[in-house]
Formats: structure tokens, sequence, C-alpha cells
């Protein structure tokens, strides 16, 4: 029987870190307890992996992501010697048919084994990987570029382009009336075979990277559900997906705005240096063709950022993104519904007041979230929900135990309509910040709906 090889990447890797095996056990526990997988791996674990045992998927991309948020740079699962398979995320420039597949026959592969409950479950097994952004960052594709084609359009193209225009709304205004996890596997059965079939029709027409724009978003909207869902691992796969859509269309805005998506996720994952990596790398794609970029692109680009910049204790370049976020906002909302299309003045707001509370300023967090929930519409149930268990937050920080529950009582009113695991999230972080003041008569009451409520959010 051959021999394990001591993990020499892996004790180099701790040594950098300057970490014990018990620390790396903790911190591989909590991060996939933060994404819903119970660890209980301790120091006697980690002296395994070092004589080279190697522990089952996904706890090798967990290792990764615990080492890259302690050394503040990319480490990916091979580079710690627990697995031999090697970085994922790339770019396939040019690609050409028999070579490697196509990013839409991927994306159908995936969404049919998600939409099928007895495939669903491999796929829900991984967990979320640090990955840098993709090189090179940007390369426009082979054949013209997506603003340079031009051609007459029959009325089956044309009204391709229009039912998926319009599917990107209804699934933007469904994730945001009801939460990520409702209709998500819908959605997933609605790309593999409708929005896939128009975008195979429409091979070689002049409307065939409109439409892979289109598909792109509509995948893109498919990571954020199944982010919400609680799925971080297959959120992260169908973010490459969706960005591979848009490459090929040539979209370098609707390509942008998907980075930062992803930067999103790697923040809420406690991973603000990749999330800074991508951030930038999205600012970087937009800025090279600002002609072509949407209005509002940079302001959506620049809030997450400021709160990047916020999360690692930089309050100047935290404060100096907002300025310019705000000055290039345009606040062209009305009769726009596209979520791609438009970032409104409530969102804008929110990310402000992110900034203001991790910068130590609860006052102003508090009046820029007031702001943001006034311009939010009613539908928008799930961003409504969340605002105000995060004005809650603000208020009980700074001694407002009235007015927190008061916050906290409209939040409840709005979890029945809702399937989300952020607003689950916030309704834990409720009774955990209650739970000190259970004598209060309202605090009382508060902890007692969240009992009923709790189970219907997942």
């Amino acid at each position: 029987m051959a021999r394990r090889k001591n993990n020499e990447r892996l004790s180099a890797l701790l040594e950098e870190a300057q970490w014990s095996a018990a620390d790396l056990a903790r911190t591989v526990n909590a991060l996939g307890r933060a994404q819903g997988i119970p660890l209980r791996y301790d120091r006697t674990s980690v002296a395994h992996w070092l004589t080279g045992s190697r522990p089952r998927p996904p706890v090798p991309d967990l290792a990764a992501a615990a080492f890259s948020r302690r050394t503040g740079r990319v480490v990916l699962p091979f580079e710690t010697g627990l697995t031999s398979e090697p970085p994922v995320l790339r770019i396939a420039v040019g690609e050409r048919p028999g070579t490697s597949p196509r990013p839409l026959a991927e994306l159908v592969e995936l969404c049919r084994a998600d939409a099928d409950p007895a495939r669903r479950q491999h796929l829900l097994r991984g967990a979320h990987r640090v990955l840098p952004p993709p090189a090179p960052l940007w390369q426009p594709p082979s054949g013209q570029s997506a603003e340079e084609r031009r051609g007459d359009a029959d009325s089956l193209a044309v009204a391709g382009v229009s039912t998926l225009q319009k599917a990107v709304v209804t699934v933007s205004e469904c994730f945001e009336h009801h939460g990520g996890a409702y209709a998500r596997s819908a959605l997933a059965q609605y790309v593999a075979d409708d929005a896939s079939s128009i975008l195979h029709r429409a091979a070689g027409h002049p409307l065939e990277r409109r439409m892979l724009t289109l598909v792109a978003e509509l995948t893109g909207l498919l990571g954020r559900m199944t982010a919400d869902a609680g799925h971080a691992h297959l959120a992260q796969r169908y973010s490459e997906r969706a960005l591979k859509l848009a490459h090929e269309a040539g979209d370098r805005h609707t390509y942008s705005v998907l980075l930062r998506s992803m930067s999103v996720q790697d923040l809420r994952l406690g991973q603000p240096r990749n999330a800074l990596r991508l951030a930038e790398a999205a600012i970087t794609v937009a800025a090279g063709r600002a002609d072509i970029v949407k209005p509002d692109t940079l302001t959506f680009l620049l809030s997450q950022r400021a709160v990047i910049f916020a999360r690692l204790g930089e309050p100047g370049s935290a404060l100096a993104d907002l300025d310019s976020a705000w000055t290039s906002h345009t606040d062209r909302v009305r009769g726009k519904r596209d979520p791609f299309e438009v970032y409104p003045r409530a969102a804008l707001e929110y990310q402000q007041a992110e900034v203001q509370r991790v910068l130590g300023n609860p006052s102003e967090a508090a009046r820029h979230l007031a702001a943001s929930l006034r311009d939010r519409p009613p539908g928008h149930v799930r961003a409504r929900a969340l605002t105000l268990a995060k004005l809650a937050e603000v208020h009980l920080s700074a001694g407002h135990l009235d007015a927190a529950c008061e916050r906290w009582d409209q939040f409840l009113d709005l979890c029945p309509h809702l399937r989300s695991v952020e607003a689950a999230q916030a309704l834990a972080r409720m009774g955990q910040s209650l739970r000190p003041h259970r004598r209060y008569p309202q605090a009382r009451l508060l902890l007692e709906r969240a009992v009923a409520i709790r189970s219907s959010l997942r």
C-alpha cells in the first residue's frame, strides 16, 4: 500500500497565516456554518490532513476560503493540498465548436440538473469558493462586437427579444416580492427549456447577441435567487455561467454588473478582500467603454466598493466612492423596470446607510435607511423587509429600544410573504438582539411572533 505524503502546501499555508491546526479547524467550521453546512472538525482532523489525508468536498473549498480571508490573497482549493482539482473560473475567449462546451450548453446542463429534485441534491453539496476575477479581465469576443452588429431583424427574432426582456422584468419583480427561494427551480426550468430554445433559434441572427445578454441577465438573477435560497456554491456556478454569456455577447455593461453581483456575495460570506478585487474588476470593465455603459452603472459599482472599503477600515476611500456615486447618479427610474438598466435612489440610500453604520455613525445610518424605505415601492417586499430589519438594528445600537421594536414589528408583518435566507438571518439577529430585553413587553411579543414565522422563510 502506497504511503501518503505529508501535505507540505497546507503546512506552508498554516505558517503563512500564523495559525495552529485548531485555528484552521475553527474557521472552517464557522465558514461552513455560514453556508448552512454543519461541520465539527478539530485540531486532530487538521493533523490528519497534514499527514496526507484529504477531507471530502466541500471542505477543501472552505479551507481555501479560510486562508484567503486570513492572508488577504486568493488561495485556491488545490493550493491547500487537500484536492487535486484545478481552479474553475475561466472565461473562454473565442471558443470554437468541438473544443469545449459553449456557455449556453453548460448552462442548460446545470439548469436541468437543478430543476430535477433527484439531481439537485448533488449540486447543493458544494461550498462557495474564493475565486479571483477572470483573466484576461476583458477581451472582446471573436466576431463583431454587440454594439457594431447591424442587420434586418425578422419578426421571430424581435418577438424572442421581447419575450426575454419581459422575463427579466417578471423574474426580478418576483424576486423582490417573494425572495429567492420562491419559484427558483421554475426559473431554472424556464432557462433550460424556453430561453435556451429562443436563443438557439436565433443562431447567426443580428439579434443573437442581444438575446445572449438577456439570457445572461436571467442567469444572473437565478444566481441571486439561489444565493437568497441559501445555496452559495450553486449560486456561484450560475454567476460564472452568466459571466461567460455576457462575454460571448460582447456586453461590457452586463459583464460588469455580474462581477459586482459576485462581489456582493463574497462580501456577504466574509471575504471582503476578494469582494474588493471583483468590485474593482467591474469598475475597470465598465470604464473601458464609458460610451456604451448604462448611465447609472458607475453609481451601482462605486456604491458596492464604498461598502467594501468601509468594511476594510478605509473610511476615506469609502466616502470618496460614495461622493462619486451620488455625482454619477441620474435617478432616471420612472417608466423603467429592467433591473439591469436602472439603479434606484432607494438602493443608493441603503448603501450610504451601510457605510455610515460600519463607520460608527448610527444617526446618519438611520437617516439614510429611513430615506431608502420611503423610496421603496410597496411591492419590493424583500428590500423593504431587510431595510426595516437593518433600521431596527441601528436604532437598538443607539439605545433606542422602542424605535427598534416598532421597526421590527413592521419587519415581521412582511416576513410571511417571503422565502429568503437573508430575511431568515435578519430574523435570527432580531431574536439574539431582543433576548436580553425579553422582560420588556414589546420585545417579548416580538420574540413570540418570531417563533411562528421562522419556519416559513426558507
